[in-house]
């Protein structure tokens, strides 16, 4: 998945299609609250809504309200995506993971 997720040429849509198939079948083994689908979904969300499919800023501009709601959810988002990220990062230095 690493090379899927580094590599300059995939899209960002591309990227996140290959993230949640291999994510999916492990997603009852993740720590709790890290694993549903809303939050990867909002996660997907709220990087859309300012990116291309590049990842690029789409230099489009957002109202105050979608502004807001970016600043408040995003500190959440980012919380579950760490402890998803130090799930995995036990998982590998374990001799079993």
């Amino acid at each position: 998945m690493a090379k899927v997720l580094t590599n300059p040429g995939k899209h960002h849509y591309a990227q996140w299609v290959e993230f949640r198939k291999r994510i999916e079948p492990l997603r009852s083994s993740l720590p709790e609250g890290v694993g549903d689908k809303l939050t990867f979904d909002a996660v997907a969300d709220l990087i859309a809504v300012t990116r291309n499919e590049a990842g690029h800023p789409s230099g489009q501009q957002i109202d105050e309200d979608t502004a807001r709601v970016h600043l408040t959810i995003a500190p959440v988002l980012l919380k579950k995506m760490d402890l998803l990220s130090e799930h995995f990062q036990s998982k590998r230095s374990t001799p079993s993971g």
